[in-house]
This record gives C-alpha cells, sequence and structure tokens, in this order.
C-alpha cells in the first residue's frame, strides 16, 4: 500500500494534479447547506408570513387547559417523530402544527377539547396547503397515502413521483464517465462488480423512500437528479472537445515551472531516478526467501552508502530520490 502511495503521489505530481482540489468546491458549500437545512427543517421561524399563519389557532390551543398533554399524546398516538414534545411556549406549538400531515390536521379538529375552534383549525389547515401544493399533491404527504385515497389523477401523480425519482437518478448514473477495467485483474473486476450493484441498489432504494417519505422530498431528488444531469451533459461535451494531451502537457509545465522556482530539480531526472529505484527493488520470479533477504539488505546498504556511489549509477539515482523526498517531507 506504501508503495501503492508512492507512486500515486509521483503520477500527481507529474502531470500537475491535486488529491484535494475537489474538496474546495464542497468547503463553500457545506456552511450553505447546513444553513438551509435550518431554514427547511424550522420554516416558521425564518419565514414570518408563514408562523403568522398558525397565530390564530396558536392563541386559542393556549386558551385550553392541558394543552400540553393533549398535544403531546397526539404527538405520541401519530408517530411524530419531526416534532419535539411540546412546552407551554408558543414557538412549540407553531413548529408542531407545521409538521402536521393533512391527515393529521383532520384528526386534531377532531379533539373534544379543541371542538370549540375546529372551524379555525379547518381554515389554517386550507391556507397551509395551499402553501404546500405541487400541481395536484401536498408536498407535506405520502404518495401511499394518495395511493389509498382511490382517485385515478392522485394515484397516478403519486406514482410518478418515486418512478421519477428511480429514472433520473439512472440517468445521472449512466451520465457519469466510467472507469475502465482490465479483464484479468481480479480486484478490479471485483470493485466494478461492487460498483455496479450500488449503482443499481442505490436508485431503487430511493423509489422505496419515496412512497413513504412526503412527496417533497421525492420532488426534490427528482430535480437535483435533473439538475446533475444538466450539467453532467455540458461537462461531457465540453471535455469531448478538450484535447486531454495538450492538457496534461499543460499541466507539466506548469509543474515544471513550479518546481524550478523552488530550486528542485527537473521531473525528468526524479522521475529517471524513481524507475531506477523500482529496478532495485524489484524482486525476480523464483526468488527463494534467502535470496529476497539478502537482495533487501543489499539495497538497504546500497542506500546507506548513498554518497560515495560513482556519478550517474543506479545507486546515485536512487539517492537523488531519497533526496527528494526528505526535502518535500521538511517543506
Amino acid at each position: 500500500m506504501m508503495k501503492m502511495q508512492e507512486e500515486t503521489q509521483a503520477v500527481y505530481q507529474k502531470y500537475g494534479v491535486s488529491a484535494t482540489g475537489s474538496c474546495v468546491q464542497l468547503a463553500i458549500q457545506m456552511p450553505i447547506l447546513f444553513t438551509l437545512y435550518q431554514v427547511i427543517q424550522n420554516i416558521p421561524a425564518y419565514v414570518g408570513s408563514v408562523y403568522n399563519v398558525f397565530n390564530g389557532v396558536c392563541t386559542k390551543i393556549l386558551a385550553v387547559d392541558g394543552f400540553t398533554d393533549i398535544i403531546n399524546n397526539f404527538i405520541t398516538d401519530n408517530k411524530m417523530t419531526r416534532v419535539r414534545q411540546v412546552t407551554e411556549n408558543a414557538d412549540s406549538i407553531v413548529d408542531f402544527l407545521y409538521a402536521l400531515s393533512p391527515s393529521q390536521w383532520e384528526s386534531l379538529q377532531n379533539i373534544s377539547q379543541f371542538s370549540g375552534f375546529s372551524d379555525q383549525i379547518s381554515k389554517t389547515a386550507s391556507e397551509i396547503q395551499k402553501m404546500q401544493t405541487f400541481g395536484v399533491l401536498n408536498i407535506a404527504d405520502q404518495p401511499l397515502s394518495y395511493i389509498k385515497t382511490g382517485s385515478l389523477i392522485l394515484i397516478i401523480a403519486a406514482l410518478a413521483i418515486p418512478l421519477l425519482s428511480w429514472a433520473t437518478q439512472m440517468l445521472n448514473l449512466k451520465l457519469m464517465p466510467q472507469a475502465a477495467t482490465q479483464n484479468g485483474n481480479n480486484d478490479n473486476n471485483a470493485m466494478a462488480s461492487s460498483m455496479k450493484t450500488m449503482n443499481t441498489v442505490m436508485p431503487l432504494m430511493s423509489a422505496f423512500f419515496c412512497f413513504t417519505f412526503p412527496v417533497g422530498l421525492g420532488i426534490y431528488w427528482i430535480a437535483s437528479s435533473v439538475v446533475r444531469s444538466i450539467q453532467q451533459l455540458l461537462i461531457n461535451r465540453h471535455l469531448n472537445k478538450m484535447n486531454i494531451d495538450d492538457l496534461v502537457n499543460e499541466n507539466m509545465k506548469k509543474m515544471e515551472a513550479k518546481r524550478a522556482k523552488e530550486g528542485l530539480p527537473p521531473q525528468k531526472i526524479t522521475n529517471q531516478a524513481h524507475q531506477s529505484a523500482r529496478n532495485i527493488n524489484k524482486i525476480e520470479k523464483g526468488m527463494s526467501g534467502t535470496d529476497e533477504a539478502n537482495r533487501a539488505k543489499k539495497v538497504e546498504e546500497a542506500y546507506k552508502n548513498a554518497s560515495h556511489a560513482k556519478a550517474g549509477s543506479i545507486t546515485a539515482k536512487a539517492n537523488l530520490v531519497r533526496d527528494f523526498e526528505e526535502r518535500n517531507k521538511k517543506k
């Protein structure tokens, strides 16, 4: 593994590739995504117009004796995992009301202690439904609940969400560049088989989740996959127009200029030294354990005596590699 990592680093260095270059975009996105998640998780706290919709019902509930026990029992009975237990704070009641699905709004109206303002609960539910409607579906409801209604239009629309989620994710995977595998390499074949299985299972899992999760999540997955597919199409078209050899040569020139600025030897000399060092460490087929140990001992002695090596010899070239790596570690 260490030899493989060294060779990988040598290739990165040769072609001017940064292993962490793709992390910069993610580092910029992460704080935005964390902030956006908090807003979506608790929209009434950040959007005043949504908060005001719940004010009337919230005021009525606060006037009911023992409303905290009533609502907390309602949360437990309906297995509402998105909302925490309600306290006497008005904000906690608004969070509870915001987390209700259309069917749960109907159940809330049927609570005997809230019967005196059931009309206001119904009116608030209608206003919230207008905000949550996407086409003919409410994004807060589950496709499975629409299938149980028996309405043909709603069933078709509800089934379209998981199917489109699966189809768009499969399209996104098809557009992604696939690494070529060597038929004779078992490790590569096993990795390719594992990736193929994962690429098949993940879209199916998302389709399954879309049946039990709110419609809004499925719409988000579909929109994300469509945007990624368009983006990948544009990238693929751009890459097809590019000459990879020219790009590699340009990166190598930049790397050579950087090395020259830092006072390091040219890349060709270092590559030659790397190749010579690999030839020294290469174990011939059929060697016994004793011969292999003797060969390793000789290589170690050669490294120790590298300072007295003849100029241009293999040992001297290996010494270049050692000195180069030591300088890099110090930097």
